[in-house]
């Protein structure tokens, strides 16, 4: 069952993005940390889409599969999804939608299409760990180990 949200970039839209990618996140079975990480790509993507978009409205299809969620942000225009990215960066993180998931842009006959990918086995690999050992945005690696 796949969702598409039409919305207004902006805070409003990048909540409702971020609860729905969470949702179908947490369906396809991925972990917790990755239902957090669908949220926030979500989110940023809607919410900071204003500047990217060819129109004034952000179509975001959320495709989940086994293991997977995938999330297609249109109609951009030309070189929009590049400054979407950018835009979504974070001090001293930089842009937080890559440093989540994979992501590439498919062109089409008149502008362009963000492609974010989400699975179980993490941030993007470009992204790496944080300097603390941790995945990106943790505070450090999780042990079972009592202290």
């Amino acid at each position: 069952m796949s969702a598409r949200l039409e919305l207004d970039p902006g805070p409003v839209g990048g909540a409702v993005a971020g609860r729905v990618a969470a949702c179908l996140a947490a369906r396809v079975g991925l972990s917790v940390g990755r239902v957090e990480d669908a949220r926030l790509a979500a989110e940023a993507i809607a919410h900071h889409a204003g500047g990217a978009v060819r129109d004034t409205r952000l179509v975001l299809v959320l495709e989940p599969s086994a293991g997977e969620l995938v999330i297609r942000a249109t109609p951009l225009a030309r070189g929009g999804a590049e400054r979407l990215l950018r835009a979504s960066a974070v001090p001293s993180l930089g842009p937080l939608v890559e440093r989540l998931a994979r992501t590439r842009v498919d062109s089409q006959d008149d502008g362009e299409i963000l492609v974010v990918e989400l699975d179980a086995d993490g941030p993007a690999a470009s992204a790496g760990p944080s300097e603390s050992g941790g995945r990106a945005g943790s505070a450090g690696p999780v042990s079972d180990a009592a202290p």
